[in-house]
C-alpha cells in the first residue's frame, strides 16, 4: 500500500508541475516496473492486477481531469487527443508493471537477475534524461553507463562479456533501430558513448580489483572530463545535424506578410537592405518557449540598428482568423515583435520548407537566404551562432 501511495504522491505533482507528457511517460513506466519487481514475490495474478489498478487507476482519473481543465496549459488544442494520450499511458503502464513481474518471477538465477534489474533501470534513467536534451543526455548516458560498468564488473573475463552484454543490450535493442531507421544523426554521440562508457567501467572496475588506485584515478578524472566536454561539443553536433544544407528557399521569390498585435506589418517588400531573422514558432512547442531568453538577448543587442529585424512569428494561428489562448508570452519580460501571418500554418511550412519548430531563417540585406535551421545563440556554441552570422553579415555589407 506504501508502494502505491508513493507512485501517486510523484506521478500527480509531476504531471501537475512539469507539463511534459513524455516526462510523465517515462517516469511512470519506471514506477510501476519497480513496483512490478517488488510485488512479483508475494501476490497472486489476482493480487498484482488488483495492485496496478489502485496504483494508477487515482492517477489517470485525476490527471485526465486535470489535463481537460487546464488543457491550454499543456499546449493542447486538440481536446479530442486527450483521451488516447491517457490509454497509452495505461498501455505503457500495463507493460511495464507486467515485465516487472516477469523478471522477478520468471528469471531464477539471483544473478542473472539483478544484472537485468540494473540494466532496466539505467534504460530507464538514460531515456528519461532526453527530457532534459541531447546534450545533458550525452553526459548522463555516459555516466550512468560508467557507473554501470563499475558497478557490474567481475574479476573474470568471461562473466564480464555476459554481464556488459545485458547491461548495453536494452539500449541496443530500443535506441539502435530508431536511430539506424529512423536516421536520428543527433542521437549517433549517444549511441557511441554507451559501449564505450559500460567497458570503460568494466575496464576501471578491473584496475580496482588489481588495486592500482593510481592507474584508476588516472583513467576515470580524463573520462568524466570528457563527458563533461561532451556536453558542449554535442550543442554543436546537434547544429551540423538540423542545419539545413540542401536550402532550395529563393527568398526574393517568397511572398509573406506578418502582422503584430501593435498593428505593424513585415512582409516581402519592405526588409530590403535589412538582415532579417525570422523566429517560426507555435505556442504547442515546448522548445520554442526554452528559446525565448536567448532570443531577447539577441534582440536587445540589435534593437537599435535599423539595418537588423528579429521578429518571432507565432505560425499555429493568423491575424486572419485567430484562435484564442494561443499567443501565451508575457509582454513585460519579452520585447522582440511577435507577429502571426496572414495564411494558414500549413502554406508557410511550405513555403519555408519548416518541418519542425523552432526554426529560424535569415535573410541578408541582398534578400538572398544566408541560412534556415535551428537557433542557438550560446557562447559556447561555433557552429551557425546566431549572433556570429549576423555580425558577419553585417562586416560583409
Amino acid at each position: 500500500l506504501i508502494n502505491i501511495i508513493l507512485i501517486n504522491i510523484i506521478l500527480l505533482p509531476a504531471f501537475i508541475f512539469v507539463h511534459d507528457k513524455t516526462f510523465i511517460f517515462y517516469i511512470g513506466s519506471f514506477l510501476f516496473f519497480i513496483l512490478g519487481y517488488l510485488l512479483a514475490s508475494n501476490n497472486s495474478v489476482k493480487g498484482l492486477i488488483v495492485n496496478f489498478l489502485l496504483a494508477s487507476v487515482p492517477f489517470l482519473l485525476i490527471a485526465f481531469a486535470y489535463l481537460f481543465i487546464n488543457i491550454y496549459d499543456f499546449n493542447l488544442t486538440h481536446p479530442e487527443r486527450v483521451l488516447p494520450i491517457f490509454m497509452y499511458y495505461f498501455i505503457c503502464f500495463v507493460i511495464s508493471f507486467f515485465f516487472g513481474v516477469i523478471l522477478k518471477k520468471k528469471l531464477k538465477n539471483k544473478e542473472n537477475r539483478n544484472l537485468v534489474f540494473v540494466s532496466i533501470i539505467i534504460l530507464f534513467a538514460a531515456a528519461t534524461s532526453g527530457i532534459l536534451g541531447r546534450a545533458f543526455q550525452f553526459s548522463i548516458v555516459g555516466g550512468l553507463y560508467l557507473i554501470g560498468g563499475l558497478y557490474i564488473g567481475y574479476k573474470k573475463k568471461r562473466k564480464n562479456i555476459k554481464a556488459v552484454l545485458i547491461l548495453i543490450l536494452p539500449f541496443i535493442l530500443l535506441f539502435y533501430p530508431l536511430v539506424i531507421f529512423n536516421t536520428l544523426k543527433q542521437m549517433y554521440p549517444i549511441c557511441i558513448i554507451v559501449p564505450i562508457s559500460a567497458l570503460s567501467g568494466i575496464g576501471l572496475k578491473l584496475l580496482y580489483f588489481k588495486k592500482n588506485k593510481v592507474l584508476f584515478s588516472a583513467l576515470v578524472i580524463p573520462y568524466l572530463l570528457i563527458l563533461f566536454l561532451g556536453y558542449f561539443g554535442m550543442f554543436n553536433w546537434l547544429e551540423y545535424v538540423f542545419a539545413d544544407h540542401e536550402n532550395n528557399i529563393n527568398a526574393k521569390e517568397l511572398v509573406f506578410n506578418f502582422k503584430t498585435e501593435e498593428n505593424t506589418f513585415f512582409t516581402n517588400n519592405n526588409i530590403d537592405g535589412k538582415i532579417t531573422v525570422l523566429y517560426f514558432w507555435i505556442p504547442s512547442c515546448s522548445v520554442c518557449y526554452k528559446k525565448f531568453p536567448e532570443l531577447e538577448k539577441l534582440y536587445q543587442k540589435y534593437s537599435d540598428r535599423d539595418d537588423v529585424l528579429i521578429i518571432a512569428v507565432n505560425l499555429q494561428t493568423s491575424y486572419n482568423n485567430p484562435v484564442k489562448n494561443l499567443n501565451k508570452v508575457n509582454p513585460t519580460e519579452y520585447n522582440f515583435p511577435i507577429a502571426t501571418p496572414d495564411n494558414d500554418m500549413e502554406i508557410y511550412q511550405e513555403r519555408f520548407g519548416i518541418q519542425a519548430f523552432p526554426k529560424i531563417i535569415v535573410i541578408d540585406k541582398s534578400g538572398e537566404i544566408a541560412f534556415a535551421g535551428r537557433f542557438n545563440n550560446k557562447p559556447f556554441v561555433f557552429l551557425n551562432n546566431m549572433d556570429k552570422m549576423i555580425q558577419d553579415l553585417l562586416n560583409k555589407s
